[in-house]
């Protein structure tokens, strides 16, 4: 396009000019002023740029973007920051311009810039009216005003000077005449803006003309260049100029001189136009422009003054130069020099301040920025010194709580580094430290103490967790500064810290459970040395073993005195010889695999040699005593000797013990001639006892000889010999009760074998039996029949008595004949119904006998009752559920922020005592409606006064004009910020619509639903997909409210018994990932075989279908998954009549405004977006999570298995792919052979698609007519909390102009009766003051608010004819029933007889609900009365005579098929309503459940709480994981040889193999089930202990780990682990 210089539209001669024609010469004018006035517009764009440092549109658009007063306001924000806050701006960033366009409020941005410019004292000849800019009648004066306030702005040292760019900017040829058009269009003129500075000169107050004279003085003193005169003329006091310095004299020239050389050039410019209108100052710089220069100057020279004081860095100086007006610099403070400089020297040195150095003010800003800078630094110093005062105070006099709040202190700046589960840890620490150093805590001492506290506190949280990794990880931090570790250790830091912890939790229960430092050093510590000492006891163990070795006795004795070892015992060197042999003894039992001794063996060896020597000590004594009772020859003092010992001998024979005794030792001092008696031990060591000097020894001596003293064995030979001797036997006597018994048994016997042989013969001649039975019955129904047959004959031969007989037959069967009778009556009653239903001119006797039906008896009145209390009933149970869902999420993440010791038990008891009173609170909303009414009584929303009843009506009003105009609503649902959509969804829409509960609600909501989705389809979604991508909000809306607020959960009936079906047969497994069924398969054949396997642990999708088990595998699993998915396909098709009618109608909505929309799209691209919202959302989750969406019921401790969750997921997925027609790609070669499937299922779900979207619309399915709301009792009403009323109409209020932008709507009218918007408590009618947590408790009271329509026309007695129609037909009802006659006609012609009236005084079964309007008091004026209407209804052509009037009779009968079908759908609504309210019941119980399950495991955590055992995952194990009872309680030993060999050890790290015999594996079950502890033993000396739960071993299997780590240095094979203890103490193989 061509761009137009400004010369080219100037005539360059006269002669030019007199070759126009004055057409063109006028367009050429009009081009002129469009050019300047796009001048100006540039000129304004660019300052307003400079100012609010932001891109503006461009120029042609500048008008139209100023209309919203967004810039402008910004501008009066650039201007006076406190007059306008940037929070007041309305729509800053234009989203709701650019979405909506231009909005009423946005005046109030135009009011702002108005006000701004009072507060600047602009003359008011500048400022616009609001129409100017809002409506945009005069623009140009707009534009006009900013150039003034430019000026004048430029004048006060404010803003930049704007620029003249007039002849300096171009514009294309379609700009100036689009500008030009635009200018003739409105026909304002256009105003003089070369004048404005002499405008600003005039308005100021005084003599004008002197300073004028002024003024001229100063312009003609640049001209002379005489310094002493420029500096008069500045001076002089008619010109009214400020902040002259004498000092920049200088530069007030230069800088005036070439202000005023770029005027006059500007000058000459304009005057070759010939619009051209000279002024006095088009060439003089005016005063404004001289004081604004002049203020310029003293800036510049005022910033460098502030950069040499900042270099000389002299505070007084520096202060100095910043408090000079020049600069208008707020907040300087004397005291915070030094920080200035600081920050002013870092300022000069950024390149921001390089930049700007020639504009003066954004070098102010800087400035200003780093004054504000420097004072905030030292403002958060003094608020530093004064929380650390508050800290210090705290320690002093406050416990943990208030040292917490002093740390989250924000003006500490330590919120990051604040733990509060370390609170105890700060608290007793710095305490400590306080008192210690006996001065206060310093910022300094408080930085380094929360870090390292912080730390420290980090081991006791690490260690909670049970994991050794964390915890070690928290002790190598630096700031803990632990000494000492060694990584080797880390399972026993965490063991014995774990151990410490606990012991403090049970002691320091209300103090501080946390370990300190000293705590951590000193578990630390004795780790360490008890490792140093294991090792220095493996080494005596070596040596040890290398004594017995070599049979060095003296090594032996020497080794075991060690006190390393540990012994009890004393380790006396004659016992040498013993422990050598028994050393070799158990090296020979205990380890043939030719490991060494371990200290168990020590400790065996040492307690059977301390055992032995004090039996062979004790044998000593006993013999010697025996031998000198002998040798003394006293029987009684032997007799003594002996029963010492405890040997059993009977008093009676001591003389015959003696005697033998005595003998025998005659005999051996005669033949024997040895001092040794040779002693065998109880455990079979022989000992050699001298008994001459009673020493012992375990060796033989040499030359041993027989002794000569009695041995033990002879005394126990002796004793013995004795007592054979005179043992006599007598024969027991015959037993005579055996006999008998033995006798009875015999008996028996014979008689069950007699009885068992008679029944053998029964069963062998069956035959014959069954013969004699057959022919015995024949006999009977022979005799029976010819006793009939002699009746009949009887009966023939005597008629009257035949007939007397069908007279008693008849009465015998009298219920049947009444039967018929009822049969007949009933079917002209029929015939009767069907003409009054189905004929288009039904009889008027039909109607007449049918008229009571009309009559809204007791059985209604009692029904609309019920229906009304349970309607109310299921709202609040559905309110009491959601509440009670709330409050157990809620104490799901307590207890999992519990588990991670983020907050304390004492915080989940609280929060369980909450949810149980919740729970037992069934009506907790009554209550508080109650409570609400009785304490509301003088103030308020329920008050008795004139102010409390017109607000209640006011929100019966609002309410009901939102629940019954969807459009208020679905255009606030777009409007709102999506952090506030979803609370403003679950807490009022559906509140409003009471849950969708009855047929009217559902309705309404339907219809808020269809606008909605409608609106959101139109101006969100370019193409069908979208809608399944972008994932629309009313759907999400519609799905909720499908699958969880009706209350009748249609998805158990639709999938529930399938997925039962599913979930009961165990068999079913449906894998389809190659490598978790080969890890299957491996898991299986090691725990069925108990043997390791020579196959690898990890693989990949090929080299899993290597193997020919698993492609078996896979084939039966997607052979399953296929029959199974056809059965799920076969049942969700069969189902449209299950699935909501809200679900089937929105989908027929989505289908049709997307081909409405998108008329070109393939129906299958349509149809797909319909399967996402009827399959994906609504069913496929239900698949998924049956036990989440209330499809199956489970008990609260149990829940759906792995694999069990895995074979639905598999369902779901192929059916996901089916609705969507997605298949497998290279992804899953595996399942590419299910393609063919998944597009066989996906036609049957577009036929499935297709039938959903093919219903009712909504008037026709809910039938909601004209008669609907006037035949109940009770008129709309909705529970709502007080909070949910103060935030809708809040929101309402706030986007009142976007829902309803005509000025008339009704909207409007009803929040303008309300009011500004409430709170709780004016609500409440309270006005004292209440604090926070009584206002929450406050907002949640529900109030009934019974809904009706402001602007319903009220009744009245119209002279229309459809008034009179109406009026005709009541009052033929209310005399129908008395008039007599084929036709109506016929009935009004006959007066009505004494009788008649009779019974229509009387008036006994009158319609009750009819309201007539008549004024007659006889049947026979109301005859009159009812004629005169007919005939004024004739003459007006609606009833006719000629018919009988049939018109009104068939008017009359439409009523009676309304109230009938009115009856049945209330009644269908109250069977709905009770099976909802059955419903919300069961999962209010099972909630119930859940509330009474968390009970118990608080109970569990707070008796186990110094056990650590009350997690909720240990005790869900205890309920439902329970392993099966042990069948053994010992303890098993292994070597890691032994374990290496059966598979279950595969290494550990640093040991080589030829150690493994040296290495004991323990693993003995504990007092929990399932848990077992497992000790890791080098020669017996215990190095590791660890808990193992079969739980997790079990999980790891299910994860496919094959390998765990033990210690953190075994390899453990998990599967033959679990195979191990399966079979050890389970009794499982």
């Amino acid at each position: 396009m061509r761009e137009i210089a400004p010369m080219t539209i100037i005539p360059q001669n006269a002669t030019d000019e007199a070759r126009k024609s004055a057409e063109e010469m006028d367009e050429q004018r009009h081009k002129t002023v469009a050019y300047e006035y796009l001048c100006h517009l540039e000129e304004a764009k660019k300052w307003l740029e400079a100012c609010l440092r932001e891109k503006l549109p461009a120029t042609l658009d500048l008008e139209e973007n100023l209309r919203n007063g967004v810039y402008l306001a910004k501008l009066c924000h650039f201007i006076a920051p406190d007059v306008l806050p940037y929070n007041k701006i309305y729509d800053p960033e234009q989203k709701r311009y650019a979405v909506a366009g231009l909005q009423f409020r946005h005046t109030d941005n135009i009011n702002h810039f108005i006000k701004c410019l009072k507060s600047m004292q602009l003359p008011l000849t500048f400022q616009p009216e609001t129409t100017d800019i809002y409506d945009k009648k005069n623009m140009p004066r707009v534009i006009y005003c900013i150039h003034a306030l430019s000026t004048h702005l430029f004048k006060m040292g404010m803003a930049p000077q704007i620029q003249d760019l007039y002849g300096k900017v171009n514009f294309t040829d379609e700009e100036i005449n689009v500008m030009s058009k635009e200018l003739k269009q409105f026909g304002l003129p256009m105003p003089a803006f070369q004048k404005i500075g002499g405008l600003l000169t005039n308005e100021m107050p005084g003599n004008t003309a002197a300073l004028h004279a002024a003024v001229i003085a100063i312009n003609q003193a640049l001209d002379a260049e005489v310094e002493n005169a420029m500096l008069g003329t500045l001076q002089n006091s008619a010109a009214r100029l400020k902040n002259i310095d004498s000092r920049n004299v200088q530069r007030y020239r230069e800088s005036l001189s070439k202000a005023k050389e770029l005027k006059t050039q500007a000058a000459q410019n304009r005057s070759l136009n010939d619009s051209y209108v000279p002024d006095a100052y088009d060439e003089l710089l005016t005063q404004a422009e001289i004081q604004g220069h002049i203020n310029a100057v003293n800036v510049q020279c005022a910033l460098e003054d502030v950069v040499a004081s900042v270099h000389q860095g002299i505070g007084e100086t520096l202060i100095s130069t910043l408090s000079v007006p020049a600069l208008q610099l707020k907040n300087v403070i004397n005291a915070n020099a030094e920080l200035y400089g600081k920050e002013l020297l870092q300022l000069i040195e950024t390149p921001e301040w390089k930049i700007k150095a020639d504009e003066h003010q954004g070098c102010k800003d800087l400035v200003q920025r780093s004054v504000d800078i420097a004072n905030g630094i030292a403002d958060v110093s003094q608020r530093r010194t004064e929380a650390v005062q508050l800290l210090n105070q705290s320690l002093q006099n406050g416990d943990q709580r208030d040292l917490l709040n002093s740390l989250m202190n924000p003006n500490l700046g330590l919120a990051y580094y604040i733990d509060e589960f370390a609170a105890p840890l700060y608290y007793e620490e710095m305490k400590i430290d306080c008192i210690e150093s006996k001065k206060e805590l310093t910022y300094s001492d408080i930085i380094v103490s929360i870090k390292v506290l912080s730390s420290i506190a980090a081991v006791s949280k690490a260690v909670d967790t049970g994991n050794p990794e964390l915890t070690y990880q928290a002790l190598t931090h630096p700031e803990t500064h632990i000494m000492l570790l060694d990584i080797e250790n880390k399972v026993k830091y965490h063991r014995a810290l774990a151990a410490a912890r606990i012991e403090k939790q049970a002691v320091f229960v209300s103090e501080n459970p946390l370990l300190t430092y000293v705590d951590i050093q000193e578990c630390v510590d004795i780790v360490n040395q008890q490792c140093q000492e294991n090792n220095a006891v493996i080494l005596v163990l070596n040596e040890l073993n290398d004594a017995v070795i070599n049979n060095s006795r003296a090594g032996i004795i020497n080794t075991l005195q060690n006190p390393l070892l540990k012994l009890r015992e004393p380790i006396p060197p004659a016992d040498s010889s013993l422990y050598l042999q028994l050393f070799k003894k158990a090296l020979d039992e205990n380890h043939p695999d030719g490991s060494g001794l371990w200290l168990e063996d020590v400790n065996n060896v040492a307690q059977i040699v301390y055992e032995e020597a004090e039996e062979v000590q004790a044998a000593c004594t006993f013999l010697s005593q025996v031998n000198i009772a002998i040798d003394e020859n006293d029987a009684e003092l032997t007799y003594d000797s002996l029963r010492s010992t405890g040997l059993n001998i009977n008093p009676k024979y001591k003389e015959e013990y003696h005697k033998f005794l005595h003998n025998m030792k005659q005999h051996k001092l005669q033949n024997f001639f040895g001092p040794y008696v040779r002693h065998v031990t109880n455990r079979g060591n022989v000992a050699y006892i001298d008994m001459t000097q009673e020493k012992y020894t375990w060796d033989k001596p040499d030359g041993i000889l027989e002794t000569y003293y009695i041995s033990k064995t002879d005394i126990q030979d002796i004793i013995h010999k004795v007592e054979i001797d005179n043992r006599k036997k007598n024969l027991s006597r015959i037993n005579e009760k055996a006999i008998v018994k033995l006798q009875s048994m015999i008996r028996g016997y014979l008689l069950r074998k007699k009885i068992s042989d008679r029944f053998a013969k029964f069963h062998n001649n069956i035959d014959k039996i069954i013969s004699i039975q057959r022919w015995w019955r024949r006999i009977l129904q022979q005799k029976y029949s010819a006793t009939i047959l002699i009746r009949n004959a009887n009966e023939e031969n005597n008629p009257q008595q035949k007939h007397e007989n069908i007279y008693d037959q008849c009465k015998k069967e009298e219920e049947k004949v009444i039967k018929i009778q009822a049969l007949w009556r009933g079917r002209a009653a029929r015939r009767a119904l069907h003409s009054l239903l189905h004929l288009d001119k039904p009889p008027f006797s039909s109607v007449r006998n049918f008229l009571p039906i009309l009559d809204f008896n007791a059985e209604d009145y009692d029904e609309d009752l019920q229906l009304q209390q349970i309607r109310t009933e299921v709202v609040q149970t559905i309110r009491h559920n959601q509440n009670l869902l709330q409050q157990l999420n809620d104490m799901d993440i307590k207890i999992g922020l519990l588990i991670q010791n983020r907050i304390t038990l004492q915080d989940v008891v609280v929060h369980g005592k909450h949810l149980e009173s919740l729970a037992k609170d069934k009506n907790t909303n009554r209550t508080r409606k109650n409570s609400f009414n009785e304490g509301s009584s003088h103030k308020g929303l329920k008050s008795l006064t004139k102010e409390g009843r017109k607000m209640l009506e006011g929100y019966q009003h609002l309410f009901y004009a939102l629940q019954t105009n969807p459009t208020y609503l679905s255009k606030l649902l777009f409007l709102l910020p999506q952090s506030k959509t979803n609370k403003f969804l679950q807490n009022v829409i559906l509140t409003l619509f009471n849950f969708g509960s009855n047929m009217r609600e559902e309705y309404l909501l339907l219809k808020l639903f269809r606008s909605a989705l409608q609106e959101e389809i139109r101006s969100k979604f370019e193409k069908p997909s979208e809608v399944v991508t972008g994932d629309p909000l009313v759907l999400k809306m519609v799905v909720t409210y499908a699958r969880q607020l009706s209350g009748k959960n249609p998805l158990r009936q639709i999938v529930g018994p399938i997925i039962q079906k599913i979930l009961a047969d165990k068999k079913i497994n449906i894998e389809t990932n190659p490598v978790d069924i080969y890890k299957c398969w491996r898991n299986q054949l090691e725990m069925e075989t108990g043997q390791t396997l020579n196959l690898p642990y990890t693989v990949t999708q090929q080299e899993a279908l290597t193997y020919e088990q698993v492609r078996h595998r896979l084939d039966k699993g997607i052979t399953l998954l296929k029959s199974t998915v056809m059965e799920f396909l076969t049942t969700i098709t069969e189902s449209r009549k299950l699935i909501p009618f809200g679900m089937l109608y929105m989908a027929k909505v989505l289908n049709d405004t997307l081909t409405e929309k998108f008329p070109n799209a393939a129906e299958k691209d349509i149809l797909k977006v319909v399967g996402n919202l009827v399959y994906y959302h609504f069913i496929n989750a239900a698949i998924v999570a049956p036990d989440a969406f209330d499809i199956i019921t489970l008990p609260v401790d149990r829940s759906l298995s792995n694999d069990q969750r895995r074979n639905l997921a598999s369902i779901a997925k192929i059916l996901q792919f089916a609705a969507s027609k997605k298949g497998f790609g290279e992804e899953a070669m595996h399942l590419v052979c299910l393609n063919p499937f998944i597009i066989e299922c996906h036609e049957k779900f577009k036929k499935f698609f297709r039938y959903c979207c093919q219903i009712d619309e909504l008037e026709e399915h809910f039938r909601i007519h004209e008669f609907t709301e006037a035949t109940l009792i009770h008129k709309p009403d909705i529970y709502i909390s007080l909070q949910e009323i103060c935030d809708t109409h809040s929101l309402v209020v706030e986007y009142q102009y976007q829902i309803a932008p005509d000025p008339l709507d009704p909207l409007h009218e009803l929040l303008d009766d309300l009011g500004q918007t409430p709170t709780v408590a004016s609500l409440m009618g309270i006005t004292d003051p209440i604090c926070e947590s009584n206002m929450i408790r406050l907002g949640k009271t529900e109030v009934c608010l019974i809904l009706t329509n402001k602007f319903e026309v009220p009744d009245s007695n119209d002279s229309s004819l459809n008034k009179l129609f109406i009026k005709t037909k009541e009052l033929l009802v209310s005399v129908l029933p008395f008039l007599k006659g084929d036709s109506l006609a016929d009935a009004l012609a006959n007066n009505a007889t004494p009788i008649e009236e009779k019974r229509y005084d009387k008036k006994s079964y009158l319609p009750s609900s009819v309201k007539t309007v008549h004024k007659s008091s006889s049947l026979n004026d109301c005859k009159a009365q009812l004629r005169a209407y007919l005939s004024k209804l004739e003459l007006g052509g609606w009833v006719s005579r000629a018919d009988g009037y049939q018109n009104i009779i068939t008017a009359v009968a439409k009523d009676l098929c309304h109230k009938s079908k009115y009856r049945i759908l209330r009644r269908t609504e109250l069977q709905t309503l009770r099976a909802t309210k059955q419903s919300l019941d069961q999962k209010t119980k099972y909630y119930e459940e859940q509330v009474q399950f968390y009970n118990e495991y608080i109970h569990r955590c707070l008796e186990n709480l110094n056990t650590g055992k009350g997690s909720l995952h240990a005790y869900k194990t205890i309920q439902k994981n329970n392993h099966g009872k042990l069948k053994s309680k010992m303890t098993l030993k292994y070597s890691a040889a032994k374990l290496q060999e059966k598979g279950v050890l595969l290494e550990v790290d640093g040991l080589p193999h030829s150690q493994f015999k040296n290495v004991i594996f323990e693993i003995s079950p504990t007092e929990h089930n399932g848990i077992f502890t497992v000790r890791g033993k080098f020669m017996g000396v215990e190095m590791e202990k660890v808990d193992v739960d079969i739980q997790k071993l079990l999980q790891l299997q299910f994860e496919g780990a094959p390998i765990m780590d033990m210690f953190g240095k075994a390899k453990i094979n998990v599967n033959l682990l679990l195979f191990l203890l399966n079979r050890k103490f389970y009794g499982k193989t």
